[in-house]
């Protein structure tokens, strides 16, 4: 009986140091664990905190004569759900879950000073990544274009200062609570494509 039990500790040992094998059936009974009575119109606390720790910008427009900018980006943001916490040690194997943005909550944000009237923020859908503590990643591609006031009178040679203003359409901020990193925005630029016209 003892060697028995040595001989299963022993093989349990060997499982962790190898790391636990994939399971996808393991995976989609959590998925579905998961998203079984989940409502993806209610926030996921009293008080959502939406961390954007970085833009990538692919490339840009500007087009002064009609004070327009063009953005195409990856918008990395992230926030806290409780309701797809899981348990690692339950779940060997899963690092995260990947999960449709149209199965659960995300946050509605828009581009407040948008150029568009039709489309605030154009954005791809693509995989989220949700975490065992609940922490769920989202960087969609996404295209904003939006309004900047730019004084010409020493153009070519002018400079201007553009902001973009964005948040949830519906939610207040004690709803969601949307944050620009820990102390500032990483900006990255993958390529840049300025496009400048007085025509």
């Amino acid at each position: 009986m003892l060697m028995f039990l040595a001989l299963a500790v022993m093989l349990r040992l060997a499982q962790m140091a190898m790391g636990e094998e994939y399971s996808a059936t393991g995976v989609a009974a959590l998925r579905e664990s998961k998203l079984n009575n989940y409502d993806k119109m209610v926030l996921p606390s009293g008080t959502t905190t939406v961390n954007i720790s970085e833009i990538t910008v692919l490339s840009f427009d500007l087009h002064e004569t009609e004070h327009l900018i063009n953005v195409h980006t990856w918008l990395n943001h992230e926030w806290m759900d409780p309701r797809l916490e899981w348990s690692a040690e339950d779940h060997p194997g899963v690092e995260f879950l990947r999960m449709d943005p149209r199965e659960i909550w995300k946050p509605d944000l828009t581009v407040y000073n948008s150029a568009d009237v039709k489309d605030y923020m154009s954005e791809h859908l693509t995989s989220i990544l949700v975490y065992p503590e609940g922490r769920v990643l989202y960087v969609p591609p996404v295209k904003i274009r939006f309004t900047c006031t730019m004084d010409l009178t020493y153009w070519p040679h002018d400079t201007h200062e553009c902001r973009v203003s964005i948040g949830s359409w519906v939610h207040h901020k004690k709803q969601i609570d949307l944050q620009v990193g820990s102390d500032t925005l990483k900006v990255r630029y993958w390529r840049v494509d300025l496009m400048v016209g007085k025509s």
